[in-house]
């Protein structure tokens, strides 16, 4: 049964042994790279003081919901002007960013809704605003770039606008395609580095540990599902790659017990987008062009990545 769960998560041939051995390789580089970081900020090898120094500035926190709010809209525009050097097209509609209705505080961090075929609305990244105390810019810059500019905006924006899909295709095919979707938010944090998006070596640091979180996810889910552990041990194991405070990691945990395999969908299709780009770009030199990559991966809709592999270099090569 969870075999099934994960092809349909994964939209590929996974083996949870593989995924979960997978998920210790990609966290220990990251922990490489968040040990830089704290490092060159004076505190070692210790990730968690550097985290903890993060939390402590005053600087880094937000005074007023409006103040997160804005400073939200603001890297978004950084990203829109930073977009025509990593992408030949970009969709027409418009993205804002507005607060999460009080109602919901209680049950959603953020989301984004994308806008209608008929360009009615703009596409909408909304963000809770309460516990503003929690909300760290160093944290929350890499959500931005994930839900906006260039993760689900980008992709979704240009999803309902593409003419020569049916209807399904635009509007309902990205809800079977998850890895797809969420490998594309999360290739998109990795490439606003790429962008020069992050504002500081602790936005960067923030990027890392949204990194760390869905390499734990193929830990604990597949360690959940296919190796029989249990609830605490999996809370203590995203406190520690992580940093959550344990309530966080609890809830994150219970996800993935009552969702098997979703949170499988994250790191598989960020890990087979960036295989794509990796073999594009030996197998064209000097031919390739990122923006035009990026132009076919996102123009022809919510794949599955059997699909995508299959035929994403069928597509750049015939158009070298």
């Amino acid at each position: 049964m969870y075999a099934a769960r994960v092809y349909r998560w994964t939209t590929y041939r996974a083996d949870p042994g593989e995924l979960h051995e997978r998920g210790h390789r990609e966290l220990a580089e990251i922990e490489a790279e968040r040990r830089a970081i704290a490092g060159a900020a004076g505190h070692g090898d210790d990730t968690t003081a550097h985290r903890r120094s993060l939390a402590a500035d005053p600087a880094n926190l937000p005074t007023s919901a409006d103040a997160f709010l804005g400073r939200m809209r603001e890297d978004l525009e950084r990203a829109l002007v930073e977009a025509p050097r990593w992408f030949g097209h970009l969709p027409r509609a418009v993205c804002e960013v507005r607060a999460i209705d009080a109602s919901l505080a209680a049950d959603a961090l953020g989301y984004y809704i994308e806008p209608p075929a008929d360009g009615s609305r703009p596409g909408v990244f909304y963000m809770n605003t309460a516990d503003l105390h929690k909300r760290l810019f160093t944290r929350f810059a890499p959500v931005t770039y994930h839900e906006t500019i260039p993760g689900h905006h980008f992709q979704l924006a240009t999803e309902v606008e593409l003419p020569g899909l049916s209807p399904f295709r635009r509007q309902g095919a990205s809800q079977m395609c998850g890895s797809y979707v969420e490998g594309w938010g999360l290739y998109s944090e990795r490439l606003a580095d790429e962008m020069g998006l992050f504002r500081s070596a602790g936005e960067r640091f923030g990027m890392l540990d949204a990194q760390a979180w869905r390499a734990a996810r193929l830990i604990i889910d597949t360690g959940i599902h296919a190796f029989g552990w249990e609830r605490d041990r999996s809370v203590d194991f995203l406190q520690q790659a992580t940093g959550f405070d344990r309530d966080d990691a609890a809830i994150e945990v219970d996800r993935y017990i009552a969702v098997p395999a979703q949170a499988l969908a994250y790191k598989t299709g960020q890990r087979e987008i960036q295989r794509l780009r990796d073999d594009a770009t030996r197998a064209m030199g000097a031919r390739f062009d990122v923006r035009r990559f990026h132009d076919e991966l996102l123009g022809h809709g919510s794949l599955p990545l059997e699909v995508l592999a299959a035929h994403l270099p069928a597509w750049l090569a015939a158009g070298s």
